[in-house]
């Protein structure tokens, strides 16, 4: 009994500890709230390893701790500020000045570790994106005739709009079911962010030398379809963004290094080479589009406070943990350039809104809660130069002119015939569009910035509408979609230390392998390199060096910061076609055909042979789905620039590549021949078992029944499928 005693008031000093020490760190978080949030969730994480999982006491869970943070100050702006190591490149500040430039080297590892230490923290609180619930249900309420009760009434147009005769229902509709969509007007935002982007609008937008591009996409892996609007994607340095089927190679917004990191702007002492964006024409870019691009990098920084700002208002109250809101740290920006005649353009079928540059979607391949921030700007006046195309081989040039554009002020209120943004609720993360929340269609102004906030892209979806050619303004649109990308395989830094490590590991088939010192372990590892080469192989070619030459020269003549990383990882692939040549030659030499035993090596199993034909089999049914889309008669009607190109490691018409390794081009014969191989090896590896299990002597290269050819021909992974398949036959006979 006593002793149980002692132990309560041992429990009960130990948490009055833990609280006191909880207590102290709230009063610390003042100065900088999130990063000790982050620290101590990822010390209660460790407490529970440490622990044997055993839950932490109450009052110091991570529950709690969100609450107390929030309790102590801690607000989303400073999750931004906090995750950014106070590093903030030209930000604009709110009274219109530009800030200094912070020369300050970027601190990457400790960014990353906190951005995913945040997505756990979502993930375990909130969820994923799929299970987002639907947004509130809409019930419109209007005085009655007499002013007397409130009645609800269903709206009867199919779509709300604040140029609707009665705005309320608007209003109170964007209020309960949008919640999560702000707009900021011209007038609050201040003059500099302004003209930042619309210079660097300017830049990319020049003449004779447009960033723009027209993507040729396939949604759903089916025909192939080129966009009506042109775009291009600005970023952290080695970024990438895939949609439809296509993967946007990004330009640097900062000055590199030699390796394609980003480095420290405006210093005099290393980095830039004394002057912001050196690096950058250096490695090819026009010096009049470097300042373009570094603009954008200093308007996104400004972006980055302004959305920390609407989430820590509009958002963080009314989460659940309160202030456990996702990310608005952008890494990119999807540059769009609308124009409200381009070709192809469609009607809002739907609702009948008008006519759609961007159809209905949700933005993908973000992270989960991470707002989305939008600047748009409206051209009016501009001054086109067009040529007559008379085939395929010369582009038409459409190139505004800026000397000759004139900005539309976004001072007044938009016009219905105005371009626009319009938005719908969803059944959830995952469903439809909700029936009884209508749609709503926003007017923007030029000059304006809208925010779709934490979880509103999960439940929600938008759409760009146009003005029609007769009725509208004639203004093009230019806006900036500033976005939190997941990175992880997306990023030339990822793949680049893939293709390192391929480099500098040694080869697995030598001239002084013994064929009788190889262990089981030995055999597993060879297995699993191998496998993990053949994985990399399959990446580097569809992932990036397909999707690169696919896009044309013109893209890859306007994208210099890749040259360097498209020929690293045509160099790895070389490498890794060599060591696949050796391995396929090992195999070879061991199929069970052999006469002398000598030649056979310990190191060959029947996986070892499943890896290759598993590998193989995936990438032929990739380069045939790849050659369907090469075939597509849409690149009969594009510029001859902007159609696919040779990639020098890929299409070599089964020549010698330069540095080493050959083309294996009919893969399905070379998978067929592997497959006999090892039929002919389980069937000499039976034999030996039978051999030392008295059985008989079986001459090595003797005959083996069809049937065991037949089963040996098969993967390990194949054979259990079958077996899965036939046991489903059998059950199906006995109903």
């Amino acid at each position: 009994m006593l002793s149980m005693q002692m132990q309560q008031q041992a429990q009960q000093f130990s948490m009055q500890q833990q609280m006191q020490m909880q207590m102290a760190a709230i009063e610390r978080r003042t100065e900088n709230p999130i990063r000790e949030r982050v620290e101590e969730d990822d010390a209660n994480m460790a407490k529970k390893k440490k622990t044997g999982g055993q839950k932490i006491p109450e009052g110091v869970g991570e529950g709690q701790l969100i609450n107390d943070v929030t309790a102590g100050g801690a607000s989303p702006s400073a999750v931004v500020a906090s995750r950014r190591g106070g590093r903030k490149r030209g930000r604009v500040d709110n009274d219109g000045r530009g800030g200094g430039v912070d020369d300050r080297p970027r601190q990457s590892s400790s960014s990353s570790s906190s951005s995913s230490s945040l997505q756990q923290l979502l993930r375990r609180h909130r969820g994923i994106a799929a299970r987002t619930p639907a947004p509130p249900a809409w019930e419109n309420e209007e005085d009655d005739d007499d002013g007397r009760a409130r009645v609800r009434r269903r709206p009867t147009a199919a779509f709300l709009s604040p140029h609707d005769p009665d705005p309320r229902p608007y209003e109170s509709c964007l209020e309960t079911c949008y919640s999560g969509f702000r707009v900021e007007s011209p007038s609050s935002l201040p003059p500099s962010l302004r003209s930042t982007f619309d210079r660097s609008f300017r830049g990319m937008d020049r003449l004779g030398g447009s960033l723009f591009l027209r993507d040729v996409v396939r949604p759903g892996g089916k025909r192939c379809v080129r966009t009506t609007v042109s775009r291009c994607l600005v970023g952290e340095p080695g970024s990438t963004y895939r949609y439809l089927g296509l993967r946007l190679f990004s330009h640097p917004w900062v000055d590199v290094d030699d390796d394609g990191d980003p480095i420290a702007i405006g210093g005099g002492d290393g980095g830039g080479g004394g002057a912001a964006g050196r690096t950058l024409v250096r490695l090819g870019y026009p010096p009049d589009v470097v300042p373009a691009l570094l603009s954008m990098g200093v308007a996104n920084s400004s972006l980055i406070d302004r959305t920390a700002r609407m989430l820590e208002t509009h958002v963080a109250h009314r989460v659940v943990p309160k202030g456990c809101v996702g990310s608005a740290e952008f890494n990119l920006t999807l540059v769009n350039k609308m124009e409200p005649d381009a070709p192809g353009t469609k009607r809002e079928g739907d609702y009948g809104m008008g006519n759609v540059s961007v159809g209905w979607h949700r933005d993908s391949g973000l992270r989960d809660y991470s707002s989305i921030a939008v600047y748009q700007t409206l051209v009016r006046g501009t001054t086109t130069m067009t040529t007559k195309t008379t085939n395929a081989k010369t582009r038409p040039e459409t190139r505004t002119i800026p000397s000759s554009t004139k900005t539309v002020r976004g001072d007044g209120a938009p016009s219905s015939s105005s371009w626009g943004v319009a938005l719908r609720a969803m059944d959830g993360g995952s469903g439809g569009p909700l029936p009884n929340v209508p749609p709503l269609l926003v007017p923007l102004p030029s000059g304006s910035v809208y925010y779709m906030l934490d979880d509103f892209n999960h439940n929600h979806e938008h759409a760009v509408i146009s003005p029609s050619v007769r009725g509208g303004d004639g203004t093009t649109r230019y806006s900036s979609t500033h976005r939190v990308a997941r990175e992880g395989r997306g990023t030339w830094k990822y793949i680049r230390e893939k293709a390192r490590g391929v480099r500098g590991a040694p080869a697995i088939v030598s001239s002084d392998t013994s064929p009788f010192s190889s262990r089981k372990m030995e055999r597993e590892t060879i297995v699993s390199r191998v496998r993990a080469e053949q994985n990399l192989m399959t990446e580097i070619e569809f992932e990036w060096l397909r999707q690169w030459f696919v896009q044309g020269r013109r893209h890859a003549s306007l994208h210099p910061y890749w040259h360097g990383p498209i020929r690293v990882l045509c160099d790895a692939y070389r490498h890794l076609e060599g060591a696949t040549s050796d391995v396929l030659d090992l195999l070879s030499q061991n199929n069970g055909d052999a006469e002398e035993e000598g030649r056979r090596s310990r190191i060959v199993t029947e996986d070892l042979f499943d890896v290759l034909i598993e590998s193989l089999t995936e990438r032929s049914a990739l380069r045939a789905s790849w050659n369907e889309r090469y075939r597509d008669p849409i690149y009969a009607d594009i510029p001859e620039d902007e159609r696919p190109f040779p990639c020098p490691c890929l299409d070599r018409e089964g020549r010698d590549g330069d540095g080493g390794g050959r083309q294996f081009e009919d893969l399905d014969s070379l998978v067929s021949r592997l497959r006999r191989w090892r039929s002919a090896f389980v069937s000499f590896e039976k034999s030996e078992d039978r051999e030392g299990d008295g059985g008989g002597k079986i001459m090595m290269g003797a005959k083996k029944p069809n049937k065991a050819k037949s089963v040996g021909s098969l993967t390990k992974k194949e054979s259990k499928q079958r077996a899965s398949n036939w046991e489903r036959l059998k059950a199906n006979l006995k109903r």
